[in-house]
């Protein structure tokens, strides 16, 4: 997820056309890792902590694509997928996880409704 954050910082301006490949490559990767973490009973215990950071850099980096590329026009499949990959895997833990600060996924929100 790292090497996401410094193609897109670097090259950002110059890969308007891979951008589909790009958030689909993103989003697999996100949804791959919460796909895991929903089957923790099959997990050693050593894996769950890096995993959960794995996710946590993915939405990160979803976040950081929709305020990077703001005028990127989405298609419906690649909100469907960001919903998919990232909204609804984290939504029944934002009561829990957002009383004390926002969570990765109340920042995603908040971009969405600054560009809107």
């Amino acid at each position: 997820f790292n090497s996401f954050e410094i193609v897109l910082k670097n090259l950002g301006h110059l890969i308007n056309q891979y951008l589909p490949e790009i958030l689909q490559i993103l989003l697999c990767m996100t949804a791959t890792v919460s796909y895991i973490l929903q089957q923790r009973e099959k997990i050693q215990l050593r894996f769950i902590n890096p995993l959960k950071n794995l996710r946590r850099l993915g939405i990160k980096r979803v976040a950081e694509f929709f305020a990077d590329f703001e005028s990127h026009s989405y298609t419906f499949e690649e909100i469907n997928a960001v919903f998919h990959a990232v909204v609804w895997p984290q939504i029944g833990r934002l009561a829990a996880e957002s009383q004390y600060s926002p969570t990765l996924l109340l920042k995603l929100i908040h971009i969405w409704a600054k560009n809107a």
